[in-house]
């Protein structure tokens, strides 16, 4: 037991700088938020009481006691739970559908957190307001933020490993540092422990009716990042998130939140500049540094989950395949995207721009966070009861506190919550789009298709030349319509040929020794699975040695590959899931470039499908 206490405490540690930076920094900005328009000691109190119990029932009850327990073999997050949900039930489309709402409105949050994060540290240089003042000298601030965040993604191309092993200690330094700073507030006025007892929060929302909307979806900026404890469940397991929340960030964060208060409660003319007021004038500068390489991390922390939730999507054949490129050997999980880098820096650099002030971008943030608790309350459930047809109580008391969140941030869509609104619509079209038609034509081609132990027979009298052929098809056991093609013009087959399916398995990654199933139909004839994880990247030349043993071909012996490429021709000029297919196929990366198929030794054979 002693010897597993040390890999867990440095687990819990590295947690730091990428699981909890995002609702690290949310106290930049929560408790202001709450109370700007009444920095009264009743708002005060409810506001305060309000945030520290959501915090505890949505992240220590919801994410860390139950979701995290909720695991597809270690890795969580949504297109984890999809990959269930596509094992245990797969005739629900509607969880599907659920699914891909939560998965794209995470998008719509990885462009919104790099940007009120980074834009409301870099505000502690110069507050927009000063008692309700405008302050003609915060005019730079958006554009030091613009600055700062086209700097953060011009450098993801480089890789984060050298820079992540320094995430961790300022994280810790961060936490403690804002643990710290409240102390004083605190004991210099207590009464805000009351704000501990929830019955001064319930109290709040019902003595004040009109105002509770706009309080819960101030609240809800306090949460954002949670999802990221269950996405990352994956990197660093469940006791380390576990002891990292429940030891350091839970009780630093309710600290903060408490001298906040306490200073409010002071102090009402600091409420602008409610958190970096905590600090002596002399360290405000030194604290505003720090905050800004805080939020520096929260926003790496968005985009790296960015990146590895758009690959999950291609290797589950949701989304069109992209360009990946890996960052360090050592570590597959590394990766960089080019093309969700770009969407993802315009589009963040460009709400700084347009929205200038933190407050601004506040209303645009809950909708897209609380959308995503939703839809995963909603999954846990329906898997939970798929796995012991029993129907969890938890998830409905889970529910109501995520809706509690969600009603009152949907009223602040017309004010900035149709932005991860409208980029979720235009994400979840794409994946629903590219799902559907794919499933389309692989019904479609289905009845041009033949078992393999017929085609084994119905060519034994057939000419080969000397070769070996790898055969790409979507369905285990059958000849691919690409295989029929080529016999049907050339009247020639290679001397022997490998019928190869690459299975996406529902867990994170499979075991080399586990990795090929070999079905030999005859001599000349076999079948071949290869399975990958949802986690995994797919590498066909990885796979070329074990193929080559498979047929027994000798090292100068090379191998061709027969790749189909669907030409789709519409039945009606309104079939738009259809047509937003062949749009991405034509600019998404090559299959054979995709699938790391040496060059050369493609073969492509063109199938006209009518949908």
């Amino acid at each position: 037991m002693k010897t597993e206490t040390p890999p867990v405490r440095w687990l819990a540690l590295g947690s730091l700088g990428v699981v909890f930076g995002d609702i690290g920094t949310s106290p930049i900005y929560t408790v202001k938020q709450c109370i700007q328009a009444h920095p009264d000691a009743v708002h005060i109190g409810g506001a305060v009481s309000l945030v520290v119990w959501y915090l505890l029932a949505i992240v220590s009850l919801k994410y860390v006691y139950f979701l995290l327990r909720f695991d597809n073999h270690g890795e969580g997050g949504v297109f984890a739970l999809l990959a269930l949900a596509k094992t245990h039930i797969p005739k629900q489309r509607w969880l599907f559908y659920v699914l891909i709402g939560g998965a794209a409105l995470l998008y719509g949050d990885g462009i919104i957190t790099p940007a009120i994060s980074v834009l409301s540290a870099v505000e502690g240089l110069a507050p927009p307001t000063i008692n309700n003042m405008a302050n003609p000298s915060a005019w730079a601030n958006p554009w030091i933020a613009a600055v700062i965040l086209a700097v953060l993604f011009s450098v993801q191309r480089f890789g984060t490993d050298k820079i992540s092993k320094a995430f961790a200690p300022i994280m810790l330094t961060w936490f403690l540092a804002i643990a710290a700073l409240a102390l004083p507030a605190i004991f210099s006025n207590p009464a805000i422990l009351y704000s501990l007892n929830p019955v001064t929060g319930i109290f709040f929302l019902g003595t004040h009716p009109g105002e509770a909307m706009t309080m819960m979806a101030c609240v809800t900026l306090a949460i954002t990042g949670a999802e990221a404890l269950y996405a990352d469940l994956g990197h660093f397991g469940r006791p380390a998130i576990s002891a990292a929340w429940n030891f350091i960030v839970a009780p630093c964060l309710i600290l903060n939140y408490l001298g906040q208060g306490a200073h409010a409660l002071s102090t009402p003319g600091d409420v602008d500049n409610l958190f970096f007021s905590l600090a002596p004038v002399r360290f405000q500068f030194l604290l505003t540094l720090l905050s800004i390489a805080a939020t520096v991390i929260a926003s790496q922390a968005l985009i790296s989950g960015a990146f590895s939730l758009t690959r999950q999507a291609v290797n589950l054949g949701y989304c069109p395949r992209t360009t990946v490129k890996h960052t360090c050997a050592e570590r597959e999980g590394q990766i960089y995207l080019p093309g969700i880098n770009l969407l993802l820096a315009m589009g963040s650099i460009g709400l700084v721009l347009l929205f200038k002030k933190s407050d601004n971008l506040a209303d645009a943030y809950g909708l897209a966070v609380t959308g995503t608790m939703a839809t995963t309350t909603i999954a846990y459930a329906a898997l939970s009861y798929a796995q012991t047809r029993r129907i969890p109580w938890i998830a409905g008391v889970l529910l109501i506190f995520d809706l509690s969140l969600f009603i009152p941030s949907s009223t602040k869509f017309l004010t900035g919550g149709y932005i991860p609104v409208g980029v979720g619509l235009i994400v979840a079209f794409v994946l629903i789009a590219w799902d559907h038609t794919r499933r389309a034509i692989r019904v479609h081609l289905a009845e041009r298709v033949m078992p393999l132990e017929q085609f084994a027979e119905m060519t034994k009298g057939v000419h080969r030349v000397r070769n070996t052929a790898i055969v790409l098809t979507a369905t285990p056991k059958i000849a691919p319509p690409s295989l029929l093609h080529w016999l049907k013009i050339g009247q020639v087959l290679h001397e022997q040929v490998i019928v190869l399916s690459l299975v996406v398995a529902p867990q994170p990654r499979v075991k080399e020794q586990d990795r090929l199933r070999v079905v030999e139909h005859d001599r000349n004839l076999f079948g071949v699975e290869a399975d990958f994880g949802f986690m995994e990247e797919i590498d066909i030349a990885k796979l070329e040695p074990e193929l080559r043993k498979i047929v027994n071909a000798p090292a100068d012996r090379h191998l061709y590959y027969l790749l189909g490429r669907e030409c789709l021709v519409f039945k009606t000029k309104w079939n738009l899931l259809a047509k937003t297919y062949r749009l991405l196929s034509g600019i998404s990366r090559p299959i054979a470039e995709a699938l790391h198929i040496p060059p050369g030794q493609v073969i492509e054979i063109g199938t006209a499908i009518r949908l």
